[in-house]
Formats: structure tokens, C-alpha cells, sequence
């Protein structure tokens, strides 16, 4: 178990460790694909979140999980990627977590995950909390430990 002064500390820290919706790369499960393969190569990340037009999480996409099903097909015809949709595409293997999450949850969920998307309890995008993000302000702990126990 995690020591919720520990805990509160890097849920509240300056460098908060959820990147809200409005920073976050995404797409909408009703665009053409190759919206969301420009969103992806512009982005830099591997896979980006699907909603639906009422910010709803859908799931992932990515550029390998495309590849997986069309395969060369990808290559030979570009336009003709035009004609199909996010939703077609939509990778159901990801981490998800409540707003109201607990560090522990998301320390075990990291384990196996880069990030992890963040929903309310009507399934709305919140943003994500990045394997990254958790590494920062832990390693922002370790080295200044003795101040923010004073602090706390």
C-alpha cells in the first residue's frame, strides 16, 4: 500500500501526472483512417485514443495494429485507405482507469502499459497518465525526499 502523503504529493504535484484531453492527441471513431495515420505520424506515439462525438472512449489505434489487419494492402493503394474508418480499426487492448483512481492501481497497470487512459463514470475522456509522467515525479521524490517530508 502506497502512503496517501506519498500518494497526494504526486497526484498533486506541479507537474501533475495526467495529461488532460485537451493536450492529448486523438481521434474520432467516425474519421477516415487517414486522418487518424496523419494524427499518428505527426503525434509521435505509437497509439492514440478513439472517442466518439460525445467524448466518449472507444478504445486505441495504431499504425502496427492497421498494419496487422489490411497488411500490404496498407502500401498498395493509399487512396483507397480514404474509404475506411477509425472505428474499423480500433485496437480493444489498452488500460483504462476512473478519475478517481488509486497510485497503486495505476503503478500495477503501468507495469504493462506506457499509459493509461482516464475516464469518468460515463466512460468521457479525461486524459491519460503516462508511464513517463509517474517516472518523473518519482524520481523528483527519491532525490528530494527530506524537503517534501517537511513539507508534508
Amino acid at each position: 500500500m502506497i502512503n496517501k502523503d506519498i500518494e497526494r504529493f504526486i497526484k498533486t504535484s506541479e507537474t501533475n501526472i495526467m495529461i488532460p484531453k485537451k493536450n492529448t492527441s486523438m481521434v474520432f471513431e467516425d474519421n477516415a483512417l487517414t486522418h487518424a495515420m496523419l494524427i499518428l505520424k505527426q503525434s509521435n506515439y505509437t497509439q492514440i485514443p478513439v472517442l466518439d462525438y460525445d467524448s466518449k472512449f472507444k478504445g486505441l489505434i495504431s499504425l502496427h495494429h492497421i498494419y496487422r489487419i489490411l497488411g500490404e494492402e496498407l502500401f498498395n493503394d493509399f487512396d483507397k485507405l480514404s474509404n475506411y474508418k477509425v472505428k474499423d480499426f480500433i485496437d480493444n487492448h489498452y488500460a483504462i482507469i476512473n478519475e478517481n483512481y488509486q497510485l497503486e492501481d495505476v503503478m500495477n497497470l503501468l507495469i504493462n502499459y506506457n499509459f493509461i487512459n482516464v475516464v469518468s463514470d460515463g466512460n468521457k475522456y479525461i486524459g491519460m497518465i503516462t508511464r513517463s509522467a509517474i517516472l518523473k515525479n518519482m524520481n523528483f521524490l527519491i532525490h528530494n525526499t527530506d524537503k517534501i517530508i517537511k513539507e508534508l
